[in-house]
């Protein structure tokens, strides 16, 4: 069969159903958004999205149950807080340099191009200024892709931090309530 090209238009709100021939379990509704963004992707590996399974939700509830049940001490609890303040602070540290670092790109690459449009007489520095606005430009390029991917970690480990002080303090109230009820049924 020849590839023929044919334009699509999708609408990042609409769903649409994407059939797969040869696998039935592909098979799915997709947002016009993630087929957009697939599409755009070409030369990547295309990642297929789905839902989290309810056995690997029981599996990851069953390892906190596990933590939580292991008679930790709160010294144990302590230590996890603090390594998860000190992966946020990190990130937030790595964030705040490779935004400076951006800064000054940035201001370099507005200097550099001012002093290219003031002396384009000279060729010879013309040539020069524009290649290194050029390489400003590719490291501004794999800066901001760094820094999205430092700030989607962060916000992963803020996340996890605040689900972590969610479920201790509930297995604190829940020991709470069972130390209460033991009690009342002592006192009868």
């Amino acid at each position: 069969m020849e590839e023929e090209k044919v334009k699509v238009f999708l609408r990042e709100t609409s769903s649409y159903y994407v059939y797969h021939k040869d696998s039935v379990e592909k098979n799915r509704f997709m947002k016009g958004k993630t087929l957009i963004r697939q599409f755009n992707l070409q030369y990547e590996p295309q990642y297929m999205y789905r839902r989290i399974p309810l056995s690997k939700i029981k599996e990851k509830i069953e390892q906190l149950d596990f933590l939580i049940s292991a008679e930790n001490s709160s010294n144990d609890f302590e230590d996890i807080t603090n390594d998860f303040i000190a992966q946020i602070s990190y990130l937030e540290n790595m964030i705040e340099q490779v935004q400076n670092k951006i800064n000054d790109l940035t201001n370099l690459e507005e200097v550099l191009l001012k002093d290219t449009t003031n002396s384009s007489s000279n060729l010879e520095n013309s040539i020069q200024g524009k290649s290194s606005v050029d390489t400003i430009e590719k490291d501004l390029y794999i800066y901001k892709g760094k820094i999205e991917t430092l700030k989607e970690q962060h916000r992963e480990a803020i996340n996890l931090f605040e689900m972590f002080n969610k479920t201790i303090k509930k297995y604190k109230e829940k020991q709470n309530m069972k130390s209460i009820k033991e009690n009342e049924i002592h006192l009868e």
